[in-house]
């Protein structure tokens, strides 16, 4: 920003636009929102930030941001006995997640935190393949669930994206060996398509047509 701006702006504006898909322009939009709100709506904003992991847990089992839980405990759809838990959806993001359950999925779910290829050059090394990245610790966790309990169905929800199909062709091969059913998303979801955006008529459709990997 010029120096029109004081630093307290553009500092600000500089650090929302680290948020996924907020520019300069969005960003300055929501600083000078919240300088004219009242300082008390600006207080308890600052606290909810302040107070967010503390107030959260991540389940163990799935990976799903949940309410703070107790050592041990699991989040309340991988312990709920009703799910399907022998059929199990992959999804990159916990925002992916939601739409499938709006759809109706009555499954259970695991979160790899990210693809397991880099967003540019899928030549490169696959990035889970570093014992320190989230997705390699997160997949040796699901390795280890795969290996111990009876699964039945493994369905590979990433989206659409040359990235999306190169992570999934990457697991459908490292997980060959188990003899787990593993199945992709049918293309009821466009090339590009982002589940978070996707309505739940073309989610059923994408379950329904879901084609083994």
């Amino acid at each position: 920003m010029s120096t029109w701006f004081p630093h307290a702006i553009k500092d600000l504006v500089e650090a929302l636009t680290a948020f996924p898909d907020v520019g300069p322009k969005t960003a300055a939009k929501y600083v000078f929102f919240l300088k004219h709100r009242p300082q008390a709506e600006l207080d308890s904003l600052a606290n909810l930030i302040k107070t967010l992991r503390d107030s959260t847990s991540m389940c163990p089992r799935c990976f799903r941001t949940v309410d703070k839980l107790k050592h041990g405990e699991m989040c309340n759809i991988c312990a709920d006995p009703k799910r399907d838990q022998q059929t199990i959806v992959l999804v990159e993001r916990e925002l992916d997640a939601e739409p499938l359950d709006r759809a109706g999925y009555t499954g259970v779910y695991f979160i790899t935190g990210s693809l397991l290829y880099a967003q540019k050059g899928l030549q490169k090394a696959s990035i889970a393949s570093s014992k320190h990245s989230i997705p390699f610790q997160r997949l040796t966790a699901l390795g280890k669930r795969l290996r111990t309990e009876p699964v039945r169905e493994l369905i590979i929800a990433f989206n659409p994206t040359p990235q999306g199909d190169a992570s999934a062709a990457y697991l459908a091969a490292a997980l060959a060996r188990t003899g787990i059913k593993i199945t992709r998303l049918g293309r009821g979801l466009p090339t590009g398509a982002d589940l978070r955006y996707a309505d739940t008529e073309t989610l059923q459709g994408a379950f329904r047509g879901r084609t083994k990997l």
